[in-house]
């Protein structure tokens, strides 16, 4: 399929297509899925991907500067090295379903009811992220900072791993359950027996 020579693409189906190293910048995709493709090292600088879906997609070290996820969906996708907080931040809507999310930076952004369920989130940033109503629902998190976010109304059942001080971070109606729930007084220094 003859990519590099077209600016714009409505409701195309892409498989298995390597857009490794690719210079995807400016490109438009409304409504279209991608299916076992890798993006490594791809420049998507500010590409626009409206009601876009990902499906068994790899994503390493790829550069999405200015780069528009609005009402976009990665399931079961690998995600490595990705700096969300520099994509284009208006009208920003993500949901992830059963992906790993490695060194990831989520700083800043407005993610309110974002879904991150059954996922593997290892050593990346939330930091002073909006995260009220998302669902962390049976995801495994290691070496990821949750700082000055706000969590309220967020749901943990089931989610595992996760560092979370209560006295740095908005909790308020937030859900989470046991026993997991119990390193939250890790931070406030109670000691329970």
């Amino acid at each position: 399929m003859e990519i590099i020579g077209r600016q714009e693409f409505e409701g195309e189906q892409f498989r298995n297509l390597d857009f490794g190293g690719a210079d995807l910048k400016g490109k438009v995709f409304t409504r279209c899925s991608f299916e076992g493709c890798s993006f490594t090292e791809s420049d998507l600088t500010d590409a626009q991907f409206s009601e876009a879906g990902f499906s068994g997609c790899s994503f390493g070290v790829a550069i999405i500067r200015g780069c528009q996820f609005r009402e976009t969906g990665f399931r079961n996708c690998r995600l490595s090295g990705l700096d969300f907080s520099q994509a284009n931040g208006f009208l920003l809507s993500l949901n992830f379903y059963g992906c790993k999310i490695d060194s990831c930076n989520f700083s800043g952004l407005k993610l309110h009811k974002a879904a991150f369920r059954e996922c593997r989130i290892q050593n990346s940033d939330f930091y002073r992220c909006d995260l009220s109503g998302a669902d962390f629902t049976a995801t495994e998190f290691q070496k990821t900072l949750f700082g000055s976010a706000d969590l309220s109304k967020a749901v943990f059942t089931e989610a595992r791993g996760y560092a979370i001080n209560p006295l740095d971070n908005k909790l308020k109606g937030a859900v989470f359950s046991l026993p997991e729930a119990m390193s939250l007084l890790d931070h406030l220094g109670i000691v329970i027996k």
